[in-house]
């Protein structure tokens, strides 16, 4: 989907709501304007299609999801991952959310890598959402800073080896902290377990070996790939805060 396309849709309606919410293109110009002077290579995302027929103006369509992703320049990738920002938004839920976040995407499998809380910002319409504006303006003005913090993790997770029941003792710690933790949830890490053990997976443990960061990119996979887009970057954010405590603790 063009950026466009969202830009030119209408305002979402949510019957008893107490927004009356305005159109996409109010709501995403503030954030490019924060980022336009980086980048106009924008990714859109859409869900809750809602079309009503308009007999003089045809179809009207509207989103009540709506992700657009800002994709950085070539000089600000780093070890064959892009650099992002993105905004997104759900407006069909009790509480309408907006989030800005800042993170890499993987080459080679698009992954969304967001390393450290900071990079997430959340907010609810109700309260507003000024503060998502700015951390945009944030995340476009500490790139560098985020790109040696990028390196930093990527480098420690790619060098730690893990071996034989070390694989095991790790993918049970994950899922013994994605149980009790309900904004994570178990579907990521049982499908980085299915797709470790399964040896036509470009994840596949070979010679009973693999890295922390094979795993992670295993989970975070099922993220990208499955998960609702409202809840992307969330559910990377506290992966990476799960195999973060891993470390600490071992």
């Amino acid at each position: 989907m063009k950026l466009e396309d969202v830009l030119n849709s209408n305002a979402f309606i949510k019957e008893n709501s107490p927004i009356a919410f305005k159109s996409p293109e109010e709501y995403l110009t503030p954030f490019l304007e924060k980022v336009q002077h980086i980048t106009t290579d924008f990714r859109v995302e859409v869900a809750g299609r809602v079309a009503n027929n308009n007999e003089e103006l045809g179809v009207q369509e509207a989103y009540s999801r709506v992700l657009v992703e800002a994709k950085l320049p070539a000089q600000y990738s780093l070890l064959e991952h892009d650099s992002v920002i993105g905004i997104v938004y759900a407006l069909d839920v009790q509480k309408p959310i907006m989030k800005v976040y800042a993170g890499r995407n993987a080459w080679a499998c698009t992954n969304l890598a967001v390393f450290g809380a900071k990079y997430l910002t959340e907010c609810e319409f109700l309260k507003g959402i000024g503060a998502c504006y700015e951390a945009a303006q944030n995340y476009a003005t500490t790139i560098e800073e985020q790109l040696a913090n990028f390196e930093k993790r990527y480098g420690r997770m790619i060098s730690n080896e893990v071996k034989g029941q070390d694989i095991d003792k790790m993918l049970g710690y994950l899922l013994r902290e994605s149980i009790t933790n309900k904004t994570l949830g178990t579907s990521a890490v049982i499908a980085a377990a299915r797709d470790l053990s399964d040896n036509k997976s470009k994840y596949a443990i070979k010679d009973n070996k693999t890295t922390e960061w094979n795993i992670y990119s295993a989970a975070t996979q099922y993220i990208t790939d499955k998960v609702d887009i409202l809840d992307k970057a969330t559910k990377t954010v506290v992966l990476e805060e799960v195999f973060e405590k891993y470390h600490f603790l071992n």
